[in-house]
């Protein structure tokens, strides 16, 4: 992350971490972009709820404030090849479905504290 985040403070220590392969960034990218798209999508429809979640875009992160998608990046770069083919799997899977996991995940979390749904858990957050 700290290479989007920090990129002096990255460049000193980049040597301790794995390079990823071409093909393995590819792969990433493919993820990123399809994650980062569902997320937009969850954020048009459910701004207020967004607002408490991270930034979406790499280009909005600063050295205190890391994205959604540098984060997710971050992350998808530490997994085994096994881990990121299956992860890959699951992502493609959740894309041929139609739904989105962004909206999954949330709705999730709202229930988790309350709500009845995302319409009130929306309702609510943006009357805050």
């Amino acid at each position: 992350m700290m290479e989007s985040t920090d990129p002096a403070e990255y460049d000193k220590i980049k040597g301790h971490f794995p390079v990823l392969t071409p093909e393995k960034k590819a792969i990433i990218e493919q993820i990123v972009g399809m994650q980062v798209r569902w997320m937009e999508e969850f954020a048009g429809r459910y701004p207020a709820l967004a607002g408490n979640a991270r930034r979406i875009h790499t280009w909005e992160d600063d050295p205190f404030d890391t994205s959604y998608e540098t984060y997710l990046r971050g992350e998808l770069g530490t997994y085994s090849d096994k881990m990121l083919e299956l992860y890959g799997r699951y992502v493609v899977e959740y894309a041929r479905s139609g739904k989105n996991p962004a909206y999954d995940i949330m709705e999730n979390s709202v229930k988790m504290y309350g709500y009845t749904d995302m319409e009130e858990a929306e309702r609510e957050v943006a009357a805050q």
